[in-house]
This record gives C-alpha cells, structure tokens and sequence, in this order.
C-alpha cells in the first residue's frame, strides 16, 4: 500500500482535477435543473472518470448522488461538501459547487467561497469550487482580476468557473483560477 499523498502532492492533485472542471468534458445539462442535479449528472462523473485516468489508489469519492461527503464542523455548525476526496479513507479534498442565479447569486458565490474556506480550514487539505451558471455573465477581465488576487495563495481554494451555453457547459472566456 502506498503512502498517503503530501500536502504538496494534494496540491497537484487538487489543481490537476481543478483544470480538469475547467477545460475538459462534461456531461450536458439543463441549466434550469436543480444544483443537486447538475453536480450528480454532470460533476460527479467528470471527477470520477479522471480519477480514474490517473490511477492512483486509495483514492475515493464522496458526495451528490454517492455515500454523504463527511462533514466538517465551524462555530458548532456542520458542514457538508457537494463532492469529497478521499485520500487512502482520510479527506483530502472538498468540491463546493454553486449555480449563481437569481437575486441570490452574490450570496452564493460569497456561501461558496466561504464554505469552501472552512473545509481547508477543518480537516480537508485543499478545496475547489465550482461555478456555474446560464450563459457568460462573469466577464473575462473579472475572471483576470479574480486571478490575481488570488495569486499563489495556498489558503484560498482554486475556483473554476464553467457557464452553460445552449444546454453545454463552455469553456469560460478568459483565465480561470485553476491553473497547473
């Protein structure tokens, strides 16, 4: 059995997975579907499949639509990510998924920043989050800027960003966060 991976090579993995979301294929949607939806059609089996591509073992799955991503507990309040990797049984990586729409949209992104920061901060080594939503409505040079604050952080969490476009997920225009 091998070792369990280092904080540098979850790093690696989470960005790899990070740039995966970002530019590789998923599953088509309805945009109209629920988040719940969309990350158990479209999100589980991209990560899954690339898993898989880089047959590392011991690690597994955790989420929407498989066995409940273990938990975390902030200021005595439990949360939990959409999808978890784990790394030979212990967290790893927690996936944090938000559809922005709606007059609620600035509360989600701030909702999925944060609660992706409380994983890193709780027991999972890094964490991604996931942004989708109908049509190309965070422009490019937000995309950039958003970069750039970012910068090399390693206490932020890596963010992609993935609009629906005619029922497909689309490359976003501009730089995403993820990088590699």
């Amino acid at each position: 059995m091998r070792p369990k991976l280092s904080q540098t090579q979850t790093r690696i993995l989470a960005e790899r997975i990070a740039n995966h979301l970002s530019t590789g294929p998923l599953i088509a949607v309805d945009v109209r579907e629920r988040e719940p939806t969309i990350v158990r059609s479209a999100i589980v089996p991209a990560i899954a499949s690339h898993l898989k591509s880089l047959d590392i073992e011991g690690l597994t799955l955790e989420g929407e639509g498989l066995s409940l991503a273990r938990p975390t507990v902030y200021l005595g309040s439990t949360f939990y990510p959409d999808v978890a990797i784990l790394d030979l049984g212990v967290r790893a990586i927690a996936i944090e998924i938000k559809k922005l729409d709606g007059a609620n949209r600035q509360s989600k992104l701030a909702m999925a920043l944060g609660q992706a920061t409380i994983y890193k901060l709780t027991g999972y080594a890094e964490s991604i989050v996931f942004l989708t939503e109908d049509g190309h409505n965070i422009l490019p040079l937000d995309l950039g800027h958003a970069l750039n604050l970012h910068g090399d952080s390693t206490h932020l969490p890596l963010v992609v960003y993935r609009p629906v476009v005619g029922r497909k997920f689309v490359v976003a225009r501009g730089p995403v966060l993820a990088k590699s």
